[in-house]
């Protein structure tokens, strides 16, 4: 039932969940969304200690983080996710719904006093079924984020417009060798993408608001296509007993998008093709274990951003693989989580921070995540 890609009731749970929230929370007093990296997938449980994963991955995550990861452990039967919602969101949207419940004046007043504030929300979900050396699964991701400039030169506030919509289907296959010391791997994808954007000042906000056009300009400069493409992965370990292993990921392989796009419009950028590297170590006893984590993501700098743009690192403690605490440096900001894993029922929750300008300190943005898993869970 999890192999449907087109019309699924998650899919259409997210883009419900978008448009009602976004577009009527944004929309309707003016603020809408700026051009930012986009991401296919985040694990709610990687977000909690600094976003990283690609030496260790496992399980559903590893489909997305390092496609060899489903290669490591015992058993032939790994996991199951039934459904797992996931939920992203800026702490200022807080602030914003709250004055949003006094009136759309008093909303517009606080984002006004608040340029350069960005805002964020993004929705996930996954279902697949994990098997060693196999796994087939399907994805969708919805997210938007919003910023609100004023114009050097006049003064005025203006806004851009950006909101994605990914729907896709993956199968990844593995491989060990070397006695299990190295693993490789490769998920293929077929993703079906949406890009949504406008760039508008005050005035032209006015006049569209008192034709009531804002909303329909919005969903007419959709930009819509289909990809094929894969993910290459491989891990080394060192050492089983305290899981010293490194890890490499060549991401998006062959994605180039067939686009259809509005009259006169431009075709957006595809997803970047580019290398990330992991490491980690662990250390205390079966019962609880320390582990650590860096990762280091697109390599050669193909998104040309500020280094620590690309810098992860993580620590999680681990109890009996039932409960874990983390925490991180995601982009040089601090991140935190707890997990609760009872076997058929997983909940995570914490905070991460993404640097929305060009490098640290510039334009921080604190976000809120939780995600909640049903099936058969590592």
């Amino acid at each position: 039932m999890f192999l449907i890609l087109k019309k699924t009731n998650s899919y259409q749970f997210l883009r419900a969940l978008v448009y009602a929230n976004l577009l009527h929370a944004f929309l309707s007093f003016e603020v809408v969304f700026a051009d930012q990296f986009q991401y296919q997938y985040r694990s709610a449980r990687y977000l909690g200690r600094g976003d990283t994963g690609i030496a260790s991955s496992s399980g559903v995550d590893a489909m997305f983080y390092n496609p060899a990861g489903i290669a490591q452990g015992a058993g032939q039967f790994k996991e199951l996710y039934i459904v797992s919602p996931q939920v992203e969101g800026s702490e200022d949207l807080r602030s914003l719904y709250n004055k949003k419940e006094e009136g759309n004046s008093q909303a517009l007043d606080y984002v006004l006093e608040n340029k350069n504030k960005p805002y964020y929300l993004a929705a996930q979900n996954a279902s697949a079924i994990v098997f060693k050396k196999l796994a087939v699964g399907v994805m969708q991701r919805a997210s938007a984020s919003a910023e609100v400039i004023e114009d050097p030169s006049t003064g005025m506030p203006y806004v851009n417009v950006k909101a994605n919509f990914w729907n896709g289907g993956y199968i990844t296959m593995a491989h060990d060798m070397l006695d299990e010391h190295f693993l490789i791997g490769v998920t293929g994808k077929f993703i079906e993408k949406k890009d949504y954007g406008l760039s508008l000042n005050a005035i032209q906000i006015d006049s569209q608001r008192q034709n009531n056009t804002l909303a329909q300009d919005f969903k007419d400069s959709e930009r819509k296509g289909d990809a094929l493409g894969a993910d290459f992965g491989a891990m080394f370990i060192f050492d089983k007993a305290t899981e010293t292993q490194v890890g490499v990921v060549f991401r998006n392989l062959g994605m180039d998008y067939k686009w259809v796009i509005p009259a006169n419009g431009v075709a957006p950028d595809s997803d970047p093709q580019q290398l990330d590297l992991g490491a980690t170590t662990s250390f205390g006893t079966k019962k609880g274990r320390v582990k650590l984590f860096a990762d280091y993501r697109d390599v050669t700098n193909i998104q040309n951003e500020h280094y620590t743009k690309h810098t992860h690192l993580g620590m999680e403690y681990n109890l009996e693989n039932i409960f874990a605490v983390m925490a991180g440096l995601n982009q040089g900001y601090l991140t935190y989580g707890v997990a609760l894993n009872v076997k058929i029922v997983s909940l995570e929750a914490g905070s991460y921070t993404e640097e929305m300008g060009d490098r640290p300190g510039q334009t921080p943005d604190a976000r809120y995540f939780a995600r909640v898993s049903l099936g058969w869970l590592l």
